[in-house]
């Protein structure tokens, strides 16, 4: 959710993977509009993770079918009428993951006036199928992705 939009990113419908995205506005009655389609993500991908960076989702990782997973990480920008630009790739995972938990976090220690940054955090999962323990960070600061690193195993 970003603001009062909701989005339908990606997942699995009859045993395939999609690309699709789908948006709509919720009022405050919680009724929802039209849906709406967005960019679709340069993959088709389940078993996914979606974070929000400000006015930025991310997409890491997920599924691309029974056998391959992904390691790649995209990004959008959302725009005030909820609509998504189109997806940047960002630097990869350093393993391909599914199934795992992540979560954006403000570093206010190093923000400054023109610049926000966050930490993604991406936290367990599947990796070739078998429970990983790992967390793995990003610093996020407006465009720039810096490479993971591994903080605990």
């Amino acid at each position: 959710m970003h603001q009062d939009y909701l989005y339908v990113i990606g997942g699995l419908s009859a045993n395939q993977a999609q690309s699709e995205i789908y948006y709509t506005k919720v009022a405050s009655d919680g009724t929802i509009d039209y849906w709406a389609r967005a960019w679709p993500l340069p993959d088709a991908v389940f078993y996914h993770t979606v974070v929000k960076n400000n006015k930025r989702l991310i997409v890491i990782g997920g599924k691309k079918n029974d056998t391959e997973t992904s390691q790649q990480i995209y990004m959008s920008t959302i725009d005030t009428n909820g609509a998504l630009s189109q997806w940047l790739t960002l630097p990869s995972l350093p393993a391909p993951f599914s199934r795992f938990a992540a979560v954006a976090t403000p570093l206010t220690a190093l923000a400054t006036p023109q610049y926000s940054t966050q930490a993604i955090h991406v936290l367990g999962g599947l990796h070739e199928e078998k429970s990983r323990k790992q967390v793995y960070y990003s610093l996020f600061r407006l465009y720039t992705f810096y490479l993971p690193v591994v903080l605990q195993q």
